[in-house]
């Protein structure tokens, strides 16, 4: 009995390391693996989890917005046939990397999708103002109508004046007089905005005619359309502001913390800007929230508690694309395969599958700029856009002196030594002339392609047995993140 209990236990140990061995997989590199399109292992670690070997943190249909933002098509069909669950796909249709093709191919996988969560997956197609999208779902079949839970996607639309938007719903039979469940319709929303504009393109039977056209009389904001755009006083951390007017008097008003509806009109000479307060089934003009506003060239001025705020236009195509062309997404789970320096003293990297370069002189010229030449600047940042796909060619490695990679991370103590910590040093791998280590924690690159908070990045230390032009031996260089908070992340509308 006891040897059968002792065996018994040994096989648990052996099964239990093997379970852990294998769970080892992160979120991040199946993250990465759905991005890079590596369906090969997606497919092998999911099937081992079927198998009870692992017990893996995520879902297939939570790697569908990593698999849209890479555009791995073969990765989103995958998900959605082995995990078919309407509900989190349904909130992938808000994700801005959502298109027809992937919209196709999740509606074919999950049938269901065409009769329930509605409301959500129209919705997230409106919340992005992806067209697009949301003509493709409703010509499946997908139904506009109230399905008993938050809004009417034709709601949504009119508190988004998504006016394209609105007219598909519209086509497609919703109905603008039907109350969502918070008790009003999106006339009675155009109504509570004071949109006559709004309120023209839901009133589909003429009800409200007369309303229309008190509003647009009452309102009259402007005979200029000098005040009419798009207006940013953006700051560092909290404290920025974000107005739109509408040519048809209303407006938003934006902050950090959220967007309050508006209405803006000329009073006794004045051009006044009045929130609408009180929540979205009562809003009314609050006079108490009034500000004074003129237009000075290319500044809106504000005057808020007798003080003097000045906002500029605001090009929003603009910031949106300088947006998307710096936003080129990262592998979540970063693996050094490849490192080696050429004769022509270039740094070659091969990281998941994909390689670059980066020249050591330009990295030497780096270092000689600053006092500690550890900074972040853009003369020793590695862009994600720069890597080729593929592994480094064997000409390259066969000509090379091949760095290996010590996965422990260094930083600049004193300034003049690269260790571990205070009482461990830094140390050339034996038998090799350089050594790469990650080096470094939350540093950020400020620069003309980047928000105001800048994009985090990670570091690496390139340790050799000489010192360099600048008098260390070692240079620093930068590997460009993409911004936290350009996750996919499914809608919960």
């Amino acid at each position: 009995m006891k040897i059968n209990v002792l065996l018994a236990l040994v096989a648990l140990s052996i099964i239990s390391s093997q379970n852990l061995s294998f769970a080892a997989v992160s979120k991040e590199e199946l993250y990465d693996a759905a991005y890079s399109g590596d369906l090969d292992f997606l497919q092998d670690t999911f099937s081992e989890a079927k198998n009870g070997k692992a017990s893996l943190p995520i879902s297939p249909s939570d790697l569908v917005g990593e698999a849209l933002a890479g555009h791995q098509l073969e990765v989103v069909k995958w998900c959605a046939n082995q995990d078919p669950d309407a509900n989190k796909l349904s909130g992938w249709f808000a994700s801005k990397q959502m298109d027809i093709r992937a919209a196709k191919i999740i509606l074919n996988e999950v049938p269901t999708l065409r009769t329930n969560n509605c409301n959500k997956s129209l919705g997230g197609a409106i919340l992005i103002n992806n067209i697009d999208v949301l003509k493709c779902l409703l010509d499946s079949g997908m139904s506009p109508t109230n399905e008993g839970r938050p809004s009417l996607p034709l709601v949504a639309a009119a508190q988004l004046r998504r006016f394209d938007a609105i007219s598909l719903l519209l086509k497609h039979g919703a109905n603008p007089y039907q109350k969502s469940s918070e008790g009003f319709s999106a006339t009675e929303m155009a109504i509570m905005l004071e949109s006559s504009s709004l309120l023209k393109a839901l009133d589909r039977d003429k009800k409200y005619l007369a309303e229309s056209e008190r509003i647009a009389h009452e309102l009259q904001p402007s005979s200029s359309s000098a005040f009419v755009g798009i207006w940013a006083d953006l700051q560092e951390g909290f404290g920025s502001t974000l107005i739109t007017l509408y040519p048809d008097g209303t407006g938003i008003f934006g902050s950090d913390v959220g967007g309050i509806p508006c209405i803006w009109k000329k009073s006794g000479g004045t051009t006044r800007l009045i929130m609408l307060n009180g929540g979205p089934n009562m809003w009314k003009p609050d006079e108490k929230q009034a500000v004074n506003l003129k237009v000075d060239g290319n500044n809106l001025v504000m005057m808020m508690d007798g003080e003097e705020r000045r906002l500029k236009r605001f090009d929003a195509n603009s910031a949106k694309a300088a947006g998307e062309s710096s936003v080129v997404r990262r592998p979540q789970f970063i693996h050094v395969e490849k490192v080696c320096v050429s004769p022509g003293n270039q740094l070659y990297i091969q990281i998941n599958g994909q390689f670059t370069k980066i020249s050591m002189d330009k990295l030497v010229a780096a270092a000689q700029k600053t006092a500690t030449g550890t900074e972040v600047l853009k003369e020793r940042m590695v862009r994600w856009s720069e890597f080729q796909k593929g592994r480094l060619p064997q000409n390259i490695l066969t000509n090379s002196i091949e760095v290996p990679f010590v996965n422990k991370h260094t930083d600049a103590y004193f300034f003049d030594k690269l260790a571990f910590d205070f009482d461990h040093v830094a140390a050339i791998q034996e038998g090799y002339d350089f050594t790469l280590f990650p080096y470094g924690s939350n540093n950020y690159y400020h620069g003309p392609d980047t928000d105001k908070f800048g994009e985090e990045v990670d570091g690496f230390a390139l340790l050799t047995k000489q010192p360099f032009p600048h008098g260390k031996n070692w240079l620093i260089l930068y590997f460009l993140k993409s911004k936290s908070y350009d996750r996919p992340q499914p809608s919960r509308w």
